[in-house]
């Protein structure tokens, strides 16, 4: 049987790569949404410099609509990486009131060695489904930023093809 020292200090240290292992899931949303912006950036201006290249001094209707949706894309990568910073912030407080918590339930001597085990069992669970919670906003507005960017993508190739054939024809 464990003794009270040593279940804390396990404990701590499943809360502790715990926090690790999210802090490092949460800093890697943040560096993808930071490469996916500086992608939708660079596309937003392929397309104004192809339409200079073209000579066009505004956006057609079609390339406002893309530039509208790129932008929305933006918007949801900065979204997200708010939220993992924010999520990053909370796994971190959750886990050290948790730790907090269970140093104070083992100190009181009124528990009983089996009692503060399975607390401790308890609260560590209890963890678990608390932190796995934190990323998912991140992840879906990373994920919505993706379809964007795929979809306003998808559209420039459209319009740039669709141009490029109008001109060979001479439509």
């Amino acid at each position: 049987m464990y003794d009270g020292d040593k279940i804390v200090e396990k404990f701590i240290n499943d809360m502790y790569g715990l926090k690790q292992t999210y802090h490092e899931e949460l800093d890697h949303i943040v560096e993808n949404n930071r490469w996916l912006t500086t992608l939708v950036l660079a596309e937003i201006w392929g397309i104004a410099a192809y339409r200079n290249f073209l000579g066009e001094a505004s956006l057609s209707i079609f390339a406002a609509i893309i530039i509208v949706i790129l932008s929305l894309t933006i918007s949801c990568f900065m979204i997200s990486i708010l939220s993992s910073r924010y999520a990053r912030s909370k796994v971190s407080t959750i886990i050290t009131d948790n730790v907090f918590n269970l140093k104070k339930h083992f100190d009181d001597s009124k528990i009983s060695l089996d009692k503060a085990l399975s607390d401790a069992t308890s609260v560590r669970l209890a963890t678990f489904e608390q932190v796995s919670k934190e990323p998912k906003s991140s992840r879906v507005w990373e994920g919505i930023g993706i379809g964007l960017f795929i979809i306003g993508s998808l559209l420039a190739i459209f319009n740039v093809f669709i141009l490029e054939l109008m001109k060979l024809f001479n439509l």
